[in-house]
């Protein structure tokens, strides 16, 4: 699928939803490293897109840079504070990070109570 999605890009070009195709592609493939140029020029393209954001802090977190998800993510939240996906993906990097923050995002004792 990957090369389908490489094809169409140098045929079009660097359209966003390509590119954005082509990062969620590698990501599912188990390559999120080879899935974070795509997926930043994806969003470097359309930064007001939160689906094109949401890919792109997923692929960072899934290719353990959490550090590198925070701004993104941040960005996310700011824009829509209660959306889900932002936040899980705060928790997930807050995590990663070892932050202190992470028990007031996801405390799972009170929630099970």
């Amino acid at each position: 699928a990957a090369a389908a999605f490489e094809a169409a890009l140098t045929v079009i070009g660097p359209e966003p939803a390509l590119l954005g195709g082509l990062a969620l592609t590698l990501r599912a493939a188990g390559r999120p490293t080879a899935a974070v140029e795509p997926a930043r020029r994806a969003l470097a393209a359309r930064p007001d897109d939160p689906a094109l954001g949401n890919a792109l802090a997923s692929i960072l977190l899934c290719a353990g840079r959490p550090d590198e998800a925070w701004p993104v993510i941040r960005r996310l939240r700011e824009r829509d504070p209660a959306a889900l996906e932002p936040i899980a993906h705060e928790a997930v990097a807050a995590r990663l990070l070892a932050d202190p923050g992470y028990a007031r995002l996801y405390d799972f004792e009170r929630f099970v109570r």
